[in-house]
């Protein structure tokens, strides 16, 4: 996730989906160790996987459909093989484990018999399953060869699924790769198979350019990104700072400029969280047309993001930084240990309050922007009509429902910065939010588990008892988060303001993600409705309503067909007034005491 920024992300920037793949581990998964592997090394302490991508084009010479073939040696335990799974639905997305076809498994006995059962439904929508059973006992080594079908229009949620573009093809592993159900580590060896690809083509990965050998687990292929094709990268050669960045196509903007921003964000970061790790970290681009806003996910040590063809209902260059920002703290902010499915509260919050701190503090926004940031949050939160629902609320509504889908990143970032003013307070100065989060890190970095206790615990040594009543009656009940009027540096204080629910007037999930679009669950009374739409209107382009959940001025239009007429709707989506915060700059403060020490 997944949320768009105009991610999951994925929302504030909610479909970002960072989000999706946080939801499936308690933390961001990382490889052990790059390393030369090959079927010699099933004689060691791990077993084997290879795994070799083929994209294969269509008769339009676009990429139609991806081969993939797995090897699998040294299971471990004689004759048992975990089940070999996809997803049937991935964090909204539906489709996937329906576009792999002409499945066939071998092993040193001939073909191998496979049973194909379905996980049961997951009515949240988040995951489940489709898993492949062998019939018999299993003779290693187990190979099997499919291949996936690339989605002809793209689904609610991430942009996981296959896709192709001038010639070349995209997607996450999840969105296509079956792999065994099994959490060892294993000695992995990606290769590309790149003959039926144009001349000058190659492959890339989360894992790596080209192909790759490492030591992982299962999921680190699942959440890495590829892309294969005439491939542009940032910088032409080597790094910047460990950084590295990819496309195919041209993009509707400067691509360079945009990675050259990026590779100064990654900079401050990797200094900011004490990273001397020299790990790699990888931007991948995609856009098309179908896409109708800006948004991107946090994935194995890199970060895709996607954009459309042209700049829609204005979600273009300049919306674009703090996503980035975003998913790349998610790099170093890892989740709670939870159970999957709960919706991620804390590395959603915190990769949003230092996605505008940081930059602040690095010099690469303004203090003006960054006001401006963290007001359209506030406006967000505070006339969401879902502002007070419970935490344990929001997974069940999170793909149905663009005002559960923020609420994580917002109510998140604003109670942290609630947390870092009473910290400060607390301590005179002496502890703040970075203090904390860094010791989190650094346990992290120790192997040690990571939990809302843990946490809970480390505010309790400053903020006493109190520390655990306000989470439990913001974060978890749903309690308005109001922070302190300093609470986001000396430059700024708060006031308050009447602001009006945003209030689409249909129900956007039923009525802008399928196709056609077409309006459904018409409020009565709402300013969609006294502006002429009726239910059963087709709407005739995409919708990124995220931009406008921020700006309470900023009217609705587009354009609808109703039997043989066209016509344009225009109205502002806003319901009843309901009080609210905003920040203001204080008069005289110098600029370069704004950002928080």
């Amino acid at each position: 996730m997944f949320v768009n920024r105009v991610k999951l992300r994925i929302f504030s920037r909610v479909s970002r989906t960072t989000f999706l793949i946080l939801m499936l581990s308690s933390a961001a998964p990382a490889m052990v160790k790059a390393q030369e592997v090959g079927p010699a090394h099933s004689r060691g302490p791990h077993p084997f996987v290879g795994v070799t991508i083929r994209p294969d084009p269509g008769p339009d010479g676009n990429i139609s459909s991806v081969g993939v073939s797995l090897t699998w040696m040294n299971a471990g335990n004689k004759g048992a093989l975990p089940d070999l799974r996809i997803p049937v639905v991935y964090a909204g997305i539906t489709g996937i484990a329906d576009s792999v076809h002409d499945l066939e498994a071998t092993d040193a006995k001939g073909k191998l018999p496979v049973e194909v059962i379905d996980d049961p439904a997951d009515t949240g929508g988040f995951m489940s399953w489709r898993r492949w059973k062998a019939s018999r006992e299993v003779q290693w080594p187990l190979n099997v060869h499919y291949r996936s079908q690339l989605m002809v229009r793209l689904r609610p949620g991430p942009p996981f699924a296959l896709r192709a573009k001038d010639g070349g093809m995209s997607g996450a592993g999840a969105g296509f790769l079956i792999l065994p159900d099994d959490t060892r580590v294993f000695n992995i060896h990606l290769r590309w198979d790149l003959r039926n690809m144009p001349p000058g083509s190659s492959g890339v990965s989360s894992l790596g350019d080209g192909d790759v050998k490492a030591l992982g687990k299962m999921e680190e292929l699942n959440s890495s990104y590829y892309m294969a094709g005439r491939i542009a990268r940032y910088p032409a050669q080597g790094s910047v700072d460990h950084f590295s960045a990819y496309w195919v196509g041209s993009p509707p903007f400067d691509a360079n400029a945009m990675m050259a921003w990026a590779a100064k964000c990654n900079s401050y970061y990797r200094m900011f969280f004490a990273d001397q790790s020299g790990t790699p970290y990888r931007f991948f681009l995609r856009f098309g047309a179908d896409y109708k806003n800006v948004g991107g996910s946090g994935l194995t040590n890199s970060f895709m993001m996607f954009f459309p063809d042209k700049d829609i209902q204005g979600s273009g260059l300049a919306s674009t930084h703090l996503i980035i920002a975003h998913e790349m703290v998610h790099n170093w902010v890892v989740g709670l240990e939870g159970p999957p499915g709960v919706i991620p509260w804390y590395h959603e919050g915190l990769a949003e309050y230092y996605s505008r701190l940081g930059t602040l503090r690095a010099q690469l926004q303004s203090a003006d922007d960054y006001l401006k940031e963290t007001n359209q949050a506030a406006v967000r939160y505070y006339t969401n009509p879902l502002r007070n629902i419970p935490n344990d609320e929001v997974p069940k509504l999170f793909w149905k429902e663009r005002n559960a889908q923020v609420i994580p990143y917002d109510r998140g970032s604003l109670y942290f910065a609630d947390v870092d003013s009473r910290l400060r307070k607390a301590s005179h100065e002496k502890t703040s939010l970075d203090t904390i989060i860094l010791s989190m890190l650094a346990r992290h970095r120790q192997g040690k588990p990571l939990t809302t206790d843990v946490y809970l615990g480390k505010l309790e040594t400053v903020l006493g008892p109190s520390a655990k009543g306000e989470f439990e009656s913001m974060i978890v009940r749903g309690s308005t988060v109001v922070p302190p009027s300093n609470a986001f540096g000396p430059c700024f204080e708060r006031r308050p303001v009447q602001m009006r629910l945003f209030e689409l007037g249909f129900d956007e999930h039923a009525s802008l993600d399928l196709a056609p679009r077409m309006v459904h669950g018409l409020v009565s009374g709402s300013a969609a409705a006294a502006a002429g739409l009726r239910e059963g209107d087709e709407v005739l382009q995409p919708l990124a309503v995220q931009p406008f959940m921020g700006d309470p001025t900023r009217k609705v239009q587009f354009e609808v067909r109703r039997g043989d007429q066209t016509f344009k709707i225009e109205y502002l989506p806003r319901g009843a007034a309901v009080e609210g915060y905003e920040w203001v700059k204080v008069p005289g403060v110098q600029e370069n005491r704004c950002a928080l020490p």
